[in-house]
This record gives C-alpha cells, sequence and structure tokens, in this order.
C-alpha cells in the first residue's frame, strides 16, 4: 500500500521538535575541556621556561561547521520510508506511532467530511432533506455509514503496514478507553476482526432494507427472506473464520446469545451451561428462522405453529436433560413472565433475586389452591367465595413479609394485581349462582 506524503504531512511541532532534539543529540559531536597548558602545547607553544620566537606556529585548521539540521530532511515522497528515517535516528517508537497516527487522523477527518457533505449530514445539512421520509434519511445514512467503515478499515490496514502493528488497539489501551474489538475478537487478529466485521455490517444492513422493504408486514414472503438473510450471514461468516473462531464470534454477537443473555440472566448460568444452552437455542433458530424464533408468528400460519411447537418441545427435553431436574426448573423459572415481572420489581427496589423467587413461589401456590378450590364439587358457591377471599389475605400478608410494608404497597400498584381476588357470581343453565374467580 503506498502512502505518499503529498496528503500525510507531519505538523506535530512538539513530536517534530522531539525527533530533532534526538537528530541533534545524535549527530552533534561531545564537547570536551582542555586544559590550558595542553591547549598551548596542542599549538605549538614553548614550555614554560623556554625561549621564545617572534614568529608563532600558525593555528590549526577550523573544520566547516555541520549544515543545521531541520526536521523536513526526514521527509519521504513514501511515507514508509519517512518512518524508516526516523527510526534511523532512534526516535522514540512511541513517537512516531504519534506523529503517524495524528497524520492518519487529520486524513480520516477529511474523508468523513467529505462523506458527510456527500450525504447532507454536515453543519451546512444538520436536517439533510427534511421533506424526504426517514426511510429514505436511513437508506442514506446506512450507504454513508458503508463507506465510513471502509474509510476506518484503510485508517487501520494503513497503521498496521506503517508500524507493524495495531497503532489504534495500542493507543486505545494506552489512554485506558473501552476496546470494544479486545473483548468482543479476543480470538482473531485485526485482519480477521475487520473481515468478520465486515460480514456483520453488511448483513445488517440488508436486514434493515428488508425491513423497511415490508414495512410492518410479518407474512411469510418476509419471514423466509429474514431466514434466509440469516443463514447467508452464517455462511459469509464460516468462510471468514475457522469453525472454531465463528463459534466464538456468534457467542458474543449473535441474535441468539443476545436474547439469552437478556431472557436468561437472573439464572446465572455458568460459561460452561452459556455454551451448552445456546447451541441448543441455536439449534431451533436454524430450524424455525429469525422471526418465529423472536416469537412473531402469523397465527393463520399452521404449518410454521405446528414446527414451532415441535421444536420448542425438542428444546425444553434436551434442555432439561443437559441441566439436570433441580437446575431445569430454575431456568424455567426465571423465563416466566411472572417472575421476570417480579424481578424487575426487586431490583428496582433493591431486593435480590431471593425475594422475587420467594414471591414467585407464593403466587404458584396460590394457583395450585385456587384451581384445587374451583374443583371441589363439595363447597357451595358461598363456601368458595369465602375460601377463595381466605386464600387472597394469606397470599397478601406472605407477600408482605418478603417485601416489607413500603415496597409491598408499590407491588401491589404496578404488578401485583394477582394478590387480590374478587368473586362473581352468575347464574348457571340449572339456575344455580356458580362463582366466577376473576384477577385484578
Amino acid at each position: 500500500m503506498n502512502i505518499s506524503s503529498g496528503f500525510i504531512l507531519v505538523s506535530l511541532g512538539l513530536n517534530a521538535a522531539l525527533a530533532a532534539g534526538v537528530v541533534h543529540k545524535l549527530k552533534t559531536p561531545a564537547v570536551m575541556t582542555v586544559p590550558p597548558a595542553a591547549e598551548a602545547r596542542a599549538a605549538g607553544a614553548p614550555a614554560p621556561g623556554t625561549a621564545t620566537t617572534a614568529i608563532t606556529a600558525p593555528s590549526a585548521p577550523v573544520e566547516p561547521k555541520e549544515k543545521p539540521f531541520h526536521w523536513r530532511m526526514l521527509e519521504s515522497e513514501d511515507y514508509r520510508q519517512y518512518v524508516a528515517n526516523l527510526r534511523a535516528i532512534k526516535c522514540p517508537e512511541q513517537t512516531i506511532q504519534d506523529i503517524v497516527y495524528a497524520d492518519l487522523e487529520r486524513l480520516l477527518a477529511k474523508k468523513f467530511r467529505a462523506l458527510n457533505a456527500k450525504y447532507k449530514m454536515n453543519r451546512d445539512n444538520t436536517h439533510g432533506d427534511y421533506w424526504k421520509s426517514d426511510e429514505e434519511f436511513l437508506l442514506s445514512k446506512y450507504e454513508r455509514d458503508r463507506e465510513g467503515r471502509k474509510v476506518h478499515d484503510e485508517r487501520r490496514e494503513s497503521l498496521i503496514e506503517l508500524l507493524g502493528m495495531d497503532a489504534e488497539q495500542q493507543r486505545r489501551q494506552r489512554l485506558g478507553l473501552a476496546d470494544y474489538d479486545s473483548n468482543v475478537y479476543p480470538f482473531m487478529n485485526t485482519r480477521e476482526t475487520a473481515a468478520i466485521r465486515d460480514v456483520w455490517a453488511d448483513f445488517k444492513d440488508r436486514e434493515t432494507q428488508a425491513q423497511q422493504k415490508y414495512g410492518g408486514y410479518h407474512g411469510p414472503e418476509a419471514r423466509e427472506e429474514m431466514h434466509r438473510l440469516a443463514l447467508e450471514r452464517d455462511e459469509a461468516a464460516s468462510k471468514a473464520l475457522t469453525p472454531q473462531q465463528k463459534e466464538e464470534w456468534m457467542l458474543r454477537v449473535s441474535h441468539v446469545a443476545n436474547l439469552m443473555r437478556s431472557s436468561i440472566g437472573a439464572f446465572e448460568p455458568s460459561e460452561q451451561e452459556f455454551r451448552a444452552l445456546y447451541k441448543v437455542e441455536y439449534d431451533q433458530y436454524l430450524k424455525i428462522g429469525p422471526y418465529a424464533y423472536m416469537g412473531s408468528m402469523d397465527p393463520d400460519d399452521a404449518a410454521g405453529l405446528a414446527l414451532k411447537q415441535e421444536t420448542q418441545q425438542a428444546k425444553e427435553a434436551a434442555i432439561r436433560q443437559l441441566l439436570g431436574e433441580a437446575r431445569y426448573q430454575e431456568y424455567a423459572m426465571v423465563q416466566s413472565r411472572d417472575f421476570q415481572d417480579m424481578y424487575r420489581f426487586a431490583q428496582s427496589s433493591g431486593l435480590g433475586k431471593e425475594a422475587a423467587t420467594q414471591v414467585y413461589q407464593i403466587k404458584q401456590a396460590l394457583d395450585t389452591e385456587l384451581a384445587q378450590l374451583r374443583s371441589n364439587t363439595a363447597l357451595d358457591p358461598l363456601q368458595r367465595s369465602e375460601a377463595s377471599n381466605g386464600l387472597y389475605t394469606k397470599t397478601a400478608e406472605s407477600v408482605k413479609q418478603v417485601l416489607g410494608e413500603t415496597a409491598y404497597k408499590r407491588y401491589e400498584s404496578s404488578y401485583g394485581g394477582w394478590v387480590r381476588g374478587s368473586v362473581t357470581y352468575v347464574r348457571s343453565a340449572s339456575g344455580d349462582m356458580v362463582p366466577v374467580f376473576n384477577r385484578k
């Protein structure tokens, strides 16, 4: 890659001064202090006490002064040669990195300004073409971002070629900045990281364009296209990475892994459990597609619904076997809507997972007792009503003991409608009054 100094000029005064100082030190001979007597003898002067003559010996010839150094002497049409020149005078490597990084940063800014002007996203066009639709604006933004990624990759490749290392990553580490690539791609080198990042970004754009094409329509055509794109992305990743690298990448950035982290966070899986669960989840994802996996199903798609139910049952059986019964019960609990509501409330109230678990178990017990009460034909409607009211009163007290008085009042008004119950009576076909249990 040929990077000329025609478009990259070194203008960091501090670094230039430091480089010049290094050169001056290397090229200026050491100054020696010569004793006066020795200096005289060196010039042909007689020793003390010796007669002198009127003719003195000629002085030693004065050597011409060395040409003054200027940092422009290090410049080269080939920027790689310029870096070599800096290293030849023993300019500190950190200073060289700073000089090169700053030069390329200026070039990067210039290209980004041109991109922003091209897509009307600069200061003169803050709102772009305001009369156009949001879809058109987003398409322009995606195009701009796609070209912007190429500029970033070009800069990074240039740094690697010129310096023999990833100066961007080194700089972020030195400044204590977050290094996303190191966290997400610790198992890849810089070029592999750039390649898979391009794969992900390209398919992200294609998915967005497909969503815009279909709008809010989630019919079979839309689901089929999204499923196809997901499979194509995985295939593209397989070509860019080794099987092990692909697995590590998918564990960190895939839709399946992201959904798992949000849905089973309270389960607190170990790394081994997460990896094993991911394989089971990903298998279902491939079979039914992203829309169905995320929960968006056409109620009239009988075949699709049947396939999801079949794969869901197979997945649950595999997870139960994988975790064992006790751990599986906890896994199933944290995914239930009831528990997730309680867990969010517990977190916002400064209570732990244990409090959410206890309230969840209280609710499970209430549901069981209410079911038994409804099926108890030995009780008349009035007796069922009294028994159910007693259950709700006991349940409310139990929840209050777990949460405390203040938190309970907040919980009851937000998530806790289930702790209050009412019974209404309706007349059956036979003329009897039958209780109907309602939840508030």
